[in-house]
């Protein structure tokens, strides 16, 4: 019989668009658990909606909190394009396990 190998709740976190609100600025230390997730930022540095600096203040706010960002811009408006959807893809592989190109 195959013995399923038990699997964390969350295997890593993707931010696509995205950033941290003022409360988790307020409230950033460092954390053990932020620390061991795998986390993936990407942005559009033409993003009309949340401006491109408050991805990278969130990056670093992950910094402080212990995490290793996998932090990407891209010459992008707020979407996701060819360049970081292959990323996303190749993130998601690599932490889900999962077999290159699937």
């Amino acid at each position: 019989a195959v013995v399923p190998r038990p699997r964390p709740a969350n295997r890593g976190v993707a931010a696509l668009s995205t950033y941290l609100p003022e409360e988790a600025i307020e409230h950033a230390a460092p954390n053990e658990a932020v620390a061991s997730l795998p986390i993936l930022v990407q942005h559009g540095t033409a993003d009309p909606q949340i401006a491109i600096d408050r991805a990278q203040q969130s990056r670093d706010l992950l910094l402080v909190m212990g995490a290793q960002p996998d932090y990407r811009e891209y010459p992008m408006h707020h979407q996701i394009g060819a360049a970081s959807l292959g990323d996303l893809s190749r993130w998601l592989e690599g932490i889900l396990d999962l077999p290159p190109g699937r």
